[in-house]
């Protein structure tokens, strides 16, 4: 990854699908195009595409992918696996893992910053893979 550039993806909610690099802009098969600012909210009228913009955090995980804003991670280390959603906390202005359990809804956090040092893995993200927070629990 070419670390000067910033890297989005999108998932388009209207027809659930993901597609990624979106910042370089897409093209569709029906010849139509979109810009990345579209991806911004800059959407012509009668637009139905439901956009939800994802930023790279910079990192990739133990298998070298890229870890991307909204994936579920799973941090292991001898004795505890657990499922993180990645997320931006503004309050700190910062990447991080967001502990998803009935027990502790977005109380435990690790920060992104951190994942060197963890044994880390993307299993999914939360708008194709929604299953895998609920089956952890």
């Amino acid at each position: 990854m070419n670390a000067n550039r910033f890297r989005f993806r999108a998932w388009d909610d209207s027809d659930q699908m993901m597609y990624y690099d979106v910042q370089l802009g897409i093209n569709f098969g029906d010849g139509s195009e979109y810009s990345f600012e579209r991806f911004l909210g800059n959407q012509d009228e009668g637009d139905y595409h439901g956009w939800i913009l994802m930023q790279s955090t910079g990192l990739t995980d133990r298998n070298g992918v890229e870890v991307f804003e909204k994936d579920i991670v799973r941090c292991c280390n001898d004795t505890l696996s657990k499922l993180y959603v990645i997320e931006w906390y503004e309050y700190s202005c910062g990447w991080c893992g967001t502990e998803r359990t009935e027990t502790t809804p977005q109380e435990e956090r690790f920060w992104v910053r951190n994942l060197a040092s963890q044994p880390l893995q993307i299993i999914g993200n939360i708008y194709q893979n929604p299953e895998l927070l609920e089956a952890d629990q």
